[in-house]
């Protein structure tokens, strides 16, 4: 087949072969002929006001121009010499080719979401925990410490769920173990704001799906773990902290019952305190309040057991 082109008596740039089978990319390639154009176009290759006047015989806007010469240069093909810019047709062709220069230069790419800066974050190490049982812990501590209107969470979560916790985890450097600590941590701040304690959240609503968070649930979790982390102090309210007070002073007697008592004085609180064998229940007493909401002024073993004498804090 015979190939026919046009005849040019004027406004046409050659090519060489060379450049045309080289391995430049199709940009890098346009570039050079662009810039070749203006040596045809322009009377002894000369244009005024620089590299930015040929930008604009080109209709180029300066700065994309400015890449275009600088990726010519990294790519061996253009050299500026004072005033001159001096294309270099490539030497070697297809099949000899090894790297396309523009390659090696590769940057890589800036974050543009919480999600890829975490995604670009080293691998951590085994914690030791395995996934089933940081799932099952974590739904534990999920169903202890939730809002009354927040749903159930199952210890056989979707693994999209547990990636997403895992994923907050990892941003808050936090490993597996203390994973449930950080579920309460976050659920008690929720119960202390009218905002977050009104919601009938699932556990997804609160830490979104797999790895792709938007950055919103990031730094509402974040707030959320601080502020709960912050204000996490020893409350008689809080049953678990109670009984794990007792079963780390105490631990002679296996504690697992907390029960609240009113009486009219303390010296009725006191009495009956002493007069209790203890036996894994412990006693909150309160004046003339059975309420568990009721503040505590006595409780098991404060009067004869130093070790109960005050509160953690």
């Amino acid at each position: 087949m015979r190939v026919k082109i046009p005849k040019f008596a004027d406004g046409f740039t050659q090519i060489p072969n060379a450049l045309i089978e080289s391995r430049l990319s199709a940009g890098l390639k346009l570039s050079w002929i662009k810039i070749a154009s203006v040596a045809y176009k322009a009377q002894s290759g000369l244009v005024d006001g620089g590299l930015s006047g040929i930008a604009k015989e080109l209709n180029i806007a300066p700065s994309t121009f400015y890449k275009s010469v600088q990726r010519l240069q990294e790519a061996g093909v253009l050299v500026m010499d004072n005033q001159e810019l001096n294309l270099i047709v490539p030497d070697q062709p297809l099949n000899e080719e090894k790297e396309e220069p523009e390659k090696k230069l590769a940057l890589k790419k800036e974050p543009e979401t919480i999600a890829e800066e975490i995604d670009q974050q080293p691998k951590r190490k085994p914690s030791g925990v395995t996934q089933k049982e940081s799932m099952a812990a974590i739904a534990e501590a999920w169903n202890e410490a939730k809002p009354e209107q927040y749903m159930l969470m199952d210890k056989r979560m979707h693994p999209s769920m547990f990636i997403a916790i895992e994923t907050h985890a990892k941003r808050l450097k936090i490993e597996r173990p203390d994973y449930p600590e950080m579920i309460r941590y976050i659920l008690s701040a929720c119960k202390e704001d009218s905002f977050w304690k009104s919601k009938s959240f699932k556990g997804n609503n609160l830490f979104g799906w797999g790895n792709d968070i938007e950055d919103k649930k990031f730094t509402n979790v974040e707030k959320l773990y601080r502020e709960g982390k912050a204000s996490d102090r020893f409350s008689f309210k809080d049953h678990r902290k109670v009984l794990a007070w007792y079963n780390e002073k105490w631990p002679e007697i296996k504690w697992t019952k907390i029960e609240t008592m009113s009486v009219n004085q303390i010296s009725d609180a006191w009495r009956h305190d002493i007069s209790t064998k203890p036996d894994g229940t412990v006693i909150l007493y309160t004046l003339n309040c059975a309420d568990e909401s009721c503040e505590t002024y006595h409780w098991t073993g404060k009067e004869f057991n130093r070790r109960m004498r005050y509160t953690p804090n």
